[in-house]
């Protein structure tokens, strides 16, 4: 749960610096690298705290993107052509998906209906 928030937290930075400071992540491949890394870390640490495992999937194959990314960037005068909106999209899409996976608990007894309700009596 923890590390699902944290991901979702790291992911709005990266959207952040994506719009409003973008600048910073054209000048500084390194910190695409280490947002990449971090958010396949704490996807694997998620991993074991996941309802579903399909949210950790998600971020570590978007991580592994990010990362690829990274690299890309650092060896191509062309990578910084899409570093707006490949951040951009990997940040929203990793925030959403990690916050999803720390939220969502299909069995926890909070998502149970009452009984009152379930079996239609009426007090």
């Amino acid at each position: 749960m923890i590390p699902g928030y944290l991901n979702s937290l790291l992911a709005f930075v990266l959207v952040y610096l994506s719009i409003l400071q973008l600048a910073v992540l054209e000048s500084n491949t390194w910190a695409i690298l280490v947002a990449g890394a971090l958010i396949v870390v704490l996807a694997l640490w998620s991993r074991a705290g996941d309802a579903m495992k399909w949210f950790s999937t998600v971020d570590i194959v978007l991580g592994l993107m990010l990362l690829a990314f990274g690299v890309w960037q650092w060896s191509s005068p062309f990578g910084q052509l899409f570093v707006f909106w490949f951040v951009f999209w990997t940040g929203a899409l990793v925030g959403v998906v990690a916050l999803w996976g720390a939220v969502y608990r299909p069995n926890s007894p909070r998502s149970r209906a009452p009984e009152s309700l379930v079996s239609g009596s009426k007090s």
